[in-house]
């Protein structure tokens, strides 16, 4: 072995001495992953837009719901999309406070998350 070989060796797996080692401090709970966690979904929808219903034929098409607000009945829900997604359009989809417009966006973030979904 030359010295550069030691070297890398040394620096990769350095040898830990009663003097400079540190005990590490075990977890309290359970680490939970991104991957264990739910999404905060809401569905802002009109019943009488095409795309609107675009998404929520698929939500049905693969027998799942999620909570949904009409605008068309629901004035409170108007001011909340407008506040939240910056903008009045339908279909909106808030995901954990952020806003995912455009059916075919919605539809295919849908599909990757079906799992997430409760039954409908």
């Amino acid at each position: 072995m030359n010295l550069l070989t030691v070297l890398l060796l040394t620096l990769a797996f350095p040898i830990a001495s009663p003097a400079h080692s540190v005990a590490l401090k075990q977890p309290e709970a359970p680490i939970q992953t991104i991957a264990d966690q739910k999404h905060v979904l809401v569905l802002y929808y009109t019943s009488y837009c095409p795309y609107s219903k675009k998404v929520l034929n698929y939500l049905k098409k693969i027998h799942k719901t999620l909570p949904m607000k009409n605008l068309g009945n629901d004035p409170k829900a108007k001011e909340e999309l407008k506040e939240i997604g910056g903008k009045m359009q339908v279909p909106c989809l808030i995901i954990d406070g952020h806003a995912l417009y455009q059916s075919d966006a919605i539809i295919k973030w849908l599909s990757k998350h079906q799992s997430e979904l409760e039954p409908g």
